[in-house]
């Protein structure tokens, strides 16, 4: 008897690896932020589901100590509109993906 493979399944380093690939798009949403407060730092928490074909279903901001509506929105909105590409058959859950945020601005010497 020949024991059945198992599907890949979606792991969180798979999804942060993914994410990771697209800091650039994600931070420079960030940088413009800096502009008009440039000490701006925080921690965004948001949930998201992944179908196996790699879209994200469903997603929330659980918490968010950057108090920046604007640009909370638009890293949710970036996140969620990345293809991670299929991956086994089962949907993938975080409740709660975390990304931090910090300002350069203060650690400048002068």
């Amino acid at each position: 008897m020949v024991a059945a493979k198992s599907a890949a399944v979606r792991t969180k380093d798979d999804v942060r690896r993914v994410i990771d690939i697209h800091k650039g798009g994600i931070f420079a949403l960030y940088n413009r932020a800096l502009r008009d407060q440039p000490y701006l730092k925080g921690k965004i928490v948001l949930s998201m589901t992944i179908a196996p074909e790699g879209n994200v279903t469903k997603r929330a901001l659980v918490s968010s100590t950057l108090h920046h509506a604007e640009l909370e929105k638009g890293v949710v909105e970036r996140i969620c509109s990345i293809d991670f590409g299929a991956k086994g058959s089962k949907v993938y859950f975080d409740p709660a993906y975390e990304m931090s945020f910090i300002s350069t601005a203060g650690l400048r010497k002068e």
